[in-house]
């Protein structure tokens, strides 16, 4: 019997990257059946973020940033893992020009001032067409800018995000990582040159399955939905996962099925299906 419901939400559980009315009466649906709901994303999912999706009228777990941190509903750290100092370090040293994002629990820091970010933003298809007017004011209301190295150092970077579009320094960039695997790994929700760092050991499967350890709940009581590279790991990880139809072909594969895509509630559908078939 599925006790956990588990799901990505861009792509996956909502439609048109926000929730609605199906998403909300899905989400009551499983906690009135005595069930577990729970987010996985790669976003920043700061209180502001919950609340204006509405999600902290539930009461669900929430595992953000790829997996490097899990909340409660009463946004209790239940577990965290931070990028590496040493690696955090190498970084500043070999490319101080790139305006990454250093995420840490409650805000985004960034050592280049607020008018050079905003121009680099603006320099990448995929960050420029998803920050426009409105959400790019409050994503920047998040940032803190002319950030020191020491001071990000000190804060406990959960994930640190960024594109580079220069094709020379992308591809030292790409060998950067690759010399230091041994401590980062990267999970972009999408190609085109964008950067999604974490510590190596971080994935929404692995932060899941600490997230089920604490609770007492088996790996086969746990059903797992998601479409992107980012959430391959737990697909791959649990019996029981789900990709929509708009997934890649690689994430179908991975998966155990597909369910309708995200355009037509596939995923809201069927974690419907599971509660009526028990």
């Amino acid at each position: 019997m599925i006790k956990l419901f588990a799901s990505d939400l861009d792509g996956t559980l909502l439609k048109n990257n926000q929730p609605d009315k199906v998403i909300y009466e899905t989400i009551e649906q499983v906690l009135n059946g005595n069930k577990i709901f729970v987010i996985a994303t790669g976003r920043l999912m700061f209180k502001e973020h919950v609340e204006l999706m509405k999600f902290d009228q539930y009461e669900i777990f929430t595992i953000c940033l790829n997996g490097a941190l899990v909340l409660n509903s009463d946004r209790k750290e239940l577990y965290r893992k931070e990028v590496d100092i040493t690696f955090l370090k190498m970084l500043f040293n070999r490319f101080p020009e790139i305006p990454f994002e250093f995420i840490t629990s409650d805000k985004i820091l960034i050592r280049q001032s607020k008018e050079i970010f905003v121009n680099h933003v603006r320099e990448n298809d995929l960050r420029n067409s998803k920050l426009q007017g409105n959400s790019l004011n409050a994503f920047l209301e998040n940032c803190l800018f002319n950030i020191g190295s020491d001071e990000i150092v000190k804060s406990g970077v959960l994930k640190i995000n960024g594109h580079i579009k220069d094709l020379e320094k992308l591809n030292k960039f790409k060998l950067f990582l690759n010399d230091n695997s041994d401590l980062i790994t990267n999970s972009p929700y999408e190609e085109n040159h964008f950067f999604e760092l974490t510590d190596r050991l971080v994935s929404k499967g692995n932060a899941l399955i600490e997230l089920i350890d604490q609770l007492g709940i088996a790996e086969d009581e746990v059903a797992v939905y998601g479409d992107g590279p980012n959430d391959v790991d737990m697909l791959r990880k649990f019996k029981y996962s789900f990709a929509p139809e708009n997934a890649s072909e690689n994430e179908k594969k991975v998966a155990t099925d597909v369910v309708e895509s995200c355009d037509k509630y596939g995923v809201p559908k069927h974690i419907k299906r599971f509660l009526n078939d028990k």
